[in-house]
């Protein structure tokens, strides 16, 4: 199994919303929620920190990536207008919060590269503990200092790497507190930091294991022991070979299934 990963190549720059948007100044300080507003995560506690930073911070700009997916059975999901509603109490709503519906994605990773720091948070529970959020990746990728909830292994990456700040759960003071001393520092202070984990996750070392079982893997001690055949892959092996080993080795049901497969590839090549 392969998990995420990050990819050497440059990632694409050009102006999006700084300079670009009427709500987002050349000079403002972008705090990013870079991907889509789900019920099973925390913005609410974002925004009421957020009176607390702007306070501070009028130039800064809050950014809800992902308010509505362009797929049409996908559903607005209840959090959206939960998050939408307390910005328009807070005052904020379209001034110095705002909401973008999607965008695509060479314009996702822009912004990525436009903002100042990253965020999401999120309730702690099984979910959060034994899942990763790629939007954080994708933070990691563009040395974002990256605000997260504590609890899962990216708020531990971002500890130990010292990549942003770990708050925890539904604590408006402390988000308000982390943002503001992120605010002061410059984002490039932090650029360095993120070298080991970059290093960590580039998609070269991440599939390493399965290049390499591809290349020269064994079929596993229990296929072995049950006497089973277990297929050679040392060498290229002719469509014709190919056929003739499946035949033999899987019988005639497997080896009719893995040809209508392969000409359904066929055809999808044409």
């Amino acid at each position: 199994m392969v998990g995420v990963g990050i990819p050497e190549r440059e990632p694409q720059r050009h102006p999006v919303l700084r300079g670009k948007h009427p709500l987002v100044p050349a000079e403002a300080k972008i705090v990013l929620w870079g991907g889509g507003i789900w019920n099973w995560l925390d913005p609410l506690t974002l925004v009421r920190a957020w009176p607390q930073v702007i306070a501070i911070h009028p130039q800064a700009r809050l950014v809800f990536l992902g308010t509505r997916n362009p797929n049409p059975l996908v559903p607005v999901h209840e959090m959206v207008h939960k998050t939408e509603a307390l910005a328009e109490e807070v005052g904020e709503k379209d001034r110095s919060i705002v909401f973008v519906e999607w965008l695509p994605y060479t314009d996702h990773e822009a912004v990525l590269g436009e903002a100042d720091i990253g965020v999401t948070l999120q309730p702690t529970d099984v979910e959060t503990r034994f899942s990763i959020r790629t939007r954080v990746i994708d933070y990691f990728r563009l040395r974002l200092p990256t605000l997260v909830t504590d609890g899962d292994i990216t708020s531990e990456w971002i500890q130990q790497y010292g990549l942003g700040r770990v708050v925890p759960n539904f604590d408006v003071d402390a988000v308000a507190r982390a943002l503001n001393e992120m605010l002061d520092v410059p984002k490039e202070s932090w650029a360095s930091s993120f070298d080991t984990i970059r290093d960590q996750m580039a998609w070269k070392r991440v599939v390493a294991p399965l290049l390499a079982y591809c290349q020269s893997g064994q079929a596993a001690p229990d296929r072995q022991q049950r006497g089973e055949p277990v297929p050679e892959y040392d060498e290229p092996q002719t469509t014709i070979q190919n056929a003739i080993k499946i035949l033999r080795q899987q019988g005639v049901a497997a080896f009719l299934k893995r040809t209508r497969h392969h000409l359904r590839w066929r055809r999808g090549q044409a």
